[in-house]
This record gives C-alpha cells, sequence and structure tokens, in this order.
C-alpha cells in the first residue's frame, strides 16, 4: 500500500503529539523567552490601520508580499503579474482560501510595502551572501519533502506576517526542517541547517537562534543522534494522521 507523505508545515501545526515526544521540553515558557530576545529590524512596521484598509484575507495579502519580495530578489525588479500569479497559485492549495477576482491598487500597495521590509531584512541579515529562494526541506518517512521560505548559507530564514508573537507552532515547524536536515545530511543527501532566523515583516521584529543552543534547551539531555532516533521511530512506523 502506497503511504500517504504529509508536508512538513501541516504535520507541525496539526501533530503536536509527535514534537511532546521528540522535543519534551519545547514548553510554551520557551516560546515566551525566545520571543523575548527578538530584535527590532530597521524597517518601519505596518500599521493595522493599513492593513485592516485592505480588501484581501491576511494571508492572500502576506502571500502577495512574498511572491513580490521573491520577484525583486530574483530578477532585480518587481514583476508584479508574474507575483501576482504566483501568489494566487500558492493560495489555491487551500481550501478555505479566499481567491480574490481583482487585486485593489490599495492590496497592492500593501503587498509591496511587506515587500520592501522583507528583501531590505534579508539584504541586510545575510551580509552580502547569496540569498536562495525556496530552499528545499528533505523529507523522512510520511514526512513529504518541501520548500523553506528563504536560506544563506546554512541559515534558515522564515517568515510569518501577523499582528502577534512567533507560535509555538512556528518553533515546532523550524525544529522539523533542522531534523529533516540532520537527517539528510547524515545520509549524504544535504546540509544541515546550522541556525534560524524567524522574520515578520510585519511588526519589523525578528528571533535568531543556533539549533544546537535550542536543542541543548528542549532535548531533555539527548544528544543530535539520539533525537533523530526517537523522530526516525515515530515517521517510519504507523501515519500519525490515521
Amino acid at each position: 500500500m502506497k503511504k500517504t507523505l504529509h508536508d512538513p508545515r501541516t504535520v507541525a501545526r496539526n501533530v503536536p503529539g509527535l514534537f511532546e515526544v521528540v522535543f519534551p521540553q519545547l514548553t510554551t515558557g520557551v516560546v515566551v523567552h525566545l520571543n523575548q530576545t527578538r530584535t527590532l529590524l530597521s524597517t518601519l512596521p505596518l500599521s493595522q490601520a493599513l492593513i485592516e484598509s485592505s480588501t484581501l484575507q491576511n494571508a492572500m495579502l502576506f502571500e502577495l508580499g512574498i511572491a513580490c519580495a521573491e520577484s525583486v530578489l530574483a530578477t532585480g525588479s518587481l514583476m508584479w503579474e508574474d507575483a501576482k500569479a504566483s501568489a494566487l497559485s500558492r493560495q489555491r492549495r487551500y481550501f478555505d482560501a479566499e481567491i480574490p477576482a481583482e487585486i485593489a491598487q490599495q492590496d497592492r500597495l500593501i503587498s509591496e510595502k511587506i515587500a520592501q521590509n522583507l528583501t531590505s531584512t534579508l539584504s541586510e541579515v545575510a551580509g552580502g551572501k547569496k540569498v536562495e529562494i525556496g530552499p528545499k526541506i528533505p523529507g523522512l518517512g510520511w514526512v513529504a519533502p518541501g520548500r523553506g521560505d528563504f536560506a544563506f548559507g546554512r541559515t534558515l530564514v522564515e517568515t510569518k506576517c501577523a499582528h502577534k508573537n512567533f507560535s509555538m507552532a512556528d518553533y515546532r515547524q523550524v525544529l522539523l526542517y533542522w531534523l529533516l536536515s540532520y537527517a539528510a545530511a547524515i545520509e549524504g543527501r544535504g546540509e544541515e541547517w546550522s541556525d534560524c532566523i524567524l522574520l515578520n515583516p510585519r511588526s519589523s521584529v525578528s528571533v535568531r537562534f543556533e539549533y544546537d543552543a535550542l536543542l541543548h534547551v528542549v532535548a531533555a539531555g539527548q544528544t543530535k543522534l539520539e533525537v533523530l532516533q526517537v523522530f526516525r521511530a515515530l515517521v517510519d512506523s504507523g501515519d500519525r494522521f490515521q
């Protein structure tokens, strides 16, 4: 029987029990502490009034902003129609997403501001290194391969555009991405992420951490190899979505 594969983002959000076993000390208190280490970026945050002036769902607006940033990073300038098509295509993957018939001028303005904040910050934190769009996330067991948001060198960059702190699910997601990269590195299929930046271009804040340091806190004294062995036993066995 063919194994059903699940997107790593979905796993991070919908299978919390998996992470309670693999990272038993990833608690609400740890998340609060990590968020307290946030850095204010040099870009100006987008006001709540500006966001509320949009006619789009927040998810669609953010997707447009990301697509615009990707266009600028890839070509050196904004190719609006291509960025819009990319954002619409990605939103169609979600059954509950509202796909707009058209993008109003105000919506375009806001999405371009998000993109400006994002590209400016990525350029700053990358320090001259090439920024990779959509870095590959390897799969393992019933966790499908996927794509991250951005990366440079061995630093993973994941973005969130919300008027709130980074959540438990956000940290589970980037820990899962590290774990998949570590498994691939051991097997000669890729390179292990060394550190991570969570970036919010809407509120202009970021949280940066080294994976080894975070694992020391959340892995209950286990080595990286022991963490991987626990994880592999879970994803090589039954499908936790069933």
